[in-house]
């Protein structure tokens, strides 16, 4: 009522007076949670907060308010005292993220998928790449493997008069650096890091993989961390029509 926040829970089930099922378990669990309740005031931590905390946090809120002139007085002026009601996060003390979805690449995302939607109201026939998952993807064992191949997939009509270097900074399961150079409607594989690269995609093998066999939405791992990019972000987005396979 007054801000307090529980380190933990514990329920024992009474058989008599003074017995409980398993009350070695309960006594343990007990010490434990004792010892989380002395670090936690010690080092001052903060748990997460749950969504029983957010109805509390509006359930007695709402009714100490209401009632803050007769039976809540004394409620109210503490919680008022505290910031309790300059919204949830003061409450809770703990603060939110900043987003972390790149803006650039959100927006370039929409306009494609605008597009998208446009050259189907046309009549235009789905990419090649959503007609079937896998192609020259599902014959690579390895990332590296994986990007050796890309360029068998090459679609250079979607390159027209396209120059640019894909670098793949790859790590996890494999250690390697490659890179892919486009130009005059050709690809070509190069192992280790280019001159100048135009885009450095660093990612997991294993991330790599599965999306390339379609098990994992690029853009979705890409706002998700799972990966990241350096350069020209809208590179990213064309390798769905330059590697449609």
């Amino acid at each position: 009522m007054f801000g307090a926040f529980p380190v933990g829970t514990l329920t024992a089930i009474a058989i008599q007076p003074g017995g409980f099922w398993g009350k070695e378990a309960v006594e343990f669990r007990a010490g434990d949670l004792g010892q989380d309740l002395a670090v936690t005031i010690k080092e001052k931590r903060r748990y997460p907060v749950t969504d029983r905390d957010l109805r509390y946090y509006q359930f007695m809120g709402n009714l100490v308010k209401d009632f803050k002139d007769s039976i809540m007085k004394h409620d109210f002026k503490p919680r008022e005292e505290h910031g309790f009601y300059q919204g949830f996060e003061k409450y809770i003390q703990q603060s939110k993220p900043a987003p972390s979805i790149n803006q650039e690449m959100r927006e370039a995302w929409i306009q494609g998928m605008i597009q998208e939607q446009k050259s189907r109201k046309k009549g235009a026939s789905p990419r090649a790449h959503e007609r079937s998952v896998g192609g020259e993807a599902s014959l690579a064992k390895s990332c590296r493997d994986l990007i050796q191949i890309m360029p068998l997939g090459f679609n250079p009509s979607a390159a027209g008069e396209m120059t640019a270097v894909y670098q793949f900074e790859v790590g996890g399961e494999e250690n390697f650096v490659a890179h892919l150079a486009i130009a005059d409607g050709t690809c070509v594989y190069h192992d280790g890091p280019a001159d100048k690269p135009s885009v450095i995609i660093k990612t997991p093998a294993g991330v790599w993989l599965k999306i390339s066999r379609g098990e994992l939405d690029g853009q979705q791992a890409f706002m998700s961390g799972q990966y990241k990019v350096e350069g020209d972000l809208s590179l990213l987005l064309k390798l769905r029509a330059l590697f449609p396979g």
